[in-house]
This record gives C-alpha cells, sequence and structure tokens, in this order.
C-alpha cells in the first residue's frame, strides 16, 4: 500500500475511534465506558460464584445420596410377640368369653428413628376372623426397641359358629392363628424417607383347662 493511502486510512479509523467513543458519552463523562466496563466483569463474577454454590450444593447432595444408600441403608425392623395371655376366658358353649393381650415389641435396627402407623391385629380360628384391633401409633428411636400391649377381644358368635369348636374344647388344646401389620417409614438426614411394611403372623396353641400358651410360632415379612 502507498504511503497516500495509509495517509487516508489513518484519519478514517481515528474519526470513527472518536464517533464510537462519542456515542457512549466518553467525551461528556471519561469514567462512564470504565463503570460499564466494572458493571460488566461484577455480573459475571455474580455468575461464576452462582454456578460455584450450585456446583457444590450439588456434589454434597450426591454425597448424601450416597451415604443414605450405603452407610445408613435401610434396615428390616424385627417384630417379635413376646408374650400373650389368656384373660376372661370361658369357653362353655352357648357362652363363650375370650380376650386375649399380646406384648408385641418392634426392634428398630436403623440409625435413624422408625416411625410407625397405627398398627392391626387380626385373630382368626380355624380360617375364620374371629376377632381384630388396633394399636396406638408410636416411633421407634434408632436401634432401640418398642413395646406395646395389643388387647383383643373375642367375637362370641363367629368362634361359636364354627362345628369343630366343641371338640377342640374336649381336646383341651385350641389352635389359633393372629396377624399383625404394622406400617410406617424411616427418615435418613430428614431428607430421604423410606417406606415400611412389617406383617408378622403367628400360630399359638392354648391350653384351655390353665389358660397357658403351648406352643408359640410367629414369622414375618417386611417390604421396603
Amino acid at each position: 500500500m502507498s504511503p497516500e493511502k495509509e495517509e487516508q486510512v489513518t484519519p478514517l479509523a481515528a474519526a470513527a475511534i472518536a464517533s464510537f467513543r462519542k456515542s457512549c458519552g466518553d467525551e461528556e463523562n471519561p469514567t462512564r465506558w470504565q463503570q460499564a466496563s466494572r458493571r460488566f466483569y461484577k455480573k459475571r463474577s455474580v455468575r461464576c460464584c452462582c454456578c460455584g454454590v450450585m456446583a457444590a450444593l450439588g456434589l454434597v447432595a450426591i454425597v448424601l445420596l450416597v451415604v443414605a444408600v450405603t452407610v445408613y441403608k435401610v434396615r428390616d425392623p424385627v417384630m417379635t410377640m413376646n408374650a400373650i395371655a389368656m384373660k376372661q376366658m370361658r369357653i362353655v358353649p352357648p357362652n363363650v368369653s375370650l380376650t386375649i393381650v399380646a406384648d408385641v415389641s418392634v426392634k428398630n435396627r436403623n440409625p435413624a428413628t422408625f416411625y410407625f402407623h397405627g398398627s392391626l391385629t387380626s385373630l382368626y380360628y380355624r380360617g375364620a376372623l374371629v376377632g381384630a384391633t388396633y394399636g396406638p401409633p408410636g416411633r421407634a428411636a434408632g436401634r432401640r426397641t418398642y413395646r406395646m400391649n395389643v388387647t383383643l377381644d373375642v367375637v362370641s358368635d363367629k368362634l361359636l359358629s364354627n362345628p369343630a369348636l366343641i371338640n377342640d374344647v374336649q381336646s383341651g388344646l385350641l389352635e389359633m392363628n393372629s396377624s399383625t401389620a404394622v406400617g410406617g417409614h424411616v427418615m435418613v438426614f430428614g431428607l430421604f424417607r423410606h417406606h415400611v411394611d412389617v406383617l408378622m403372623n403367628c400360630t399359638v396353641l392354648v391350653a384351655v383347662a390353665n389358660q397357658t400358651i403351648r406352643r408359640q410360632l410367629c414369622w414375618q415379612r417386611v417390604w421396603i
């Protein structure tokens, strides 16, 4: 490019820069462009900080989730029928009166508290439902055992309607089945909620003469 052309280009470039600065108001306020630049960098810094905080929170959430699934993995609660007592037992057809008090415990093997709703206990005689009752809600602290008494009154009409009752009474032994269902949940870190359902079935052989338990066999099933 010849010197004459260079001399023509330079004034044009200078005029363009002067026009841009004038449009930005630099001639009236020389610091305006600097202030705009500072605001831009400040907004960018705020965005970077927000992104960093969100990334840190996401990392913490992932760590908590991993710990909740591994270290604080929900374990099956253990329900136990500690004892069964017969009260006001009178089986002399046509009059039948029977009240059963069961001592039930729920062992929480988790470090977090197990909150459970009201329990349902049902009593069966030869496959027929003869009584049912509800237990109160409660909670079992971490690695603790919660005990409760469940009182159940047998419906005499349903018991007498079974033709096998007289033969069982004469034999001196009365076999009955019970079912106790408890539903609840375990909270880990107050964030992760795990639903737990426990079902315990028992077969009890009762001596009619002295109203004692001759044999008791229980097993449970848990849904998590």
